[in-house]
């Protein structure tokens, strides 16, 4: 298999798309808890539905709200490290918001905040994203603001910001010696050869 000879080749897309699977895993279990803690009736924070990945805010329809939005804009500031076989891990800044709509700008901040906390609970207890595998989840920070809204809607947002470590993004000592002559074929690599080394001491006269 080709991977056996590049190795993992990890990009910002499935970090997010990790990001993404665990939170539609596990954020009900977790928007239920944050209920229970605040006394509040069940469901009274309805579930996420949808997930997208945005630059930049825009209007939202109301079958789309709550909306989380997950966006890595690149590497953490952490400088990538290079273990010893030549396996390189690095950390991937991700971001994650949720845009929420209430009967008034007070109740749409209670919303979005305590969405936020289902958010952070849901990453960091599960730090791993399931068998994405990542080794740890760091959380930098969140914040709450309103958003822009052309409407007459109260919309607000809670965002978190964490750090995804990662291992094996990429191996500086794999890949092909040289360029298969199509690309877009897995080529029959050669099979490593197992070799038996008899050593023997002389014997000192």
């Amino acid at each position: 298999m080709s991977i056996e000879v590049y190795g993992r080749l990890i990009d910002a897309t499935q970090v997010e798309d990790a990001v993404e699977d665990s939170l539609k895993l596990w954020l009900p279990a977790y928007i239920a808890e944050v209920e229970r803690q605040n006394s509040m009736d069940p469901q009274s924070l309805p579930l996420p539905a949808s997930y997208s990945r945005v630059n930049e805010f825009y209007k939202w329809s109301e079958d789309q709200l709550p909306a989380v939005l997950i966006v890595s804009p690149g590497l953490a500031p952490t400088i990538p490290k290079m273990k010893g076989n030549g396996i390189y891990h690095c950390w991937w800044r991700v971001g994650v918001a949720i845009i929420a709509a209430g009967q008034d700008r007070e109740t749409t901040r209670m919303l979005a905040k305590r969405y936020t906390a289902a958010v952070r609970g849901a990453l960091l207890q599960h730090a791993g994203l399931g068998d994405f595998g990542a080794e740890g989840i760091t959380w930098n920070g969140e914040r709450n603001s309103d958003v822009p809204d052309d409407s007459t809607r109260t919309l607000g947002s809670g965002a978190c910001t964490f750090d995804v470590e990662v291992s094996e993004v990429v191996n500086a000592r794999l890949g092909p010696s040289t360029p298969p002559d199509d690309p877009y074929v897995d080529q029959d690599w050669p099979e490593a050869q197992e070799f038996e080394l008899e050593v023997t001491t002389k014997e000192e006269d």
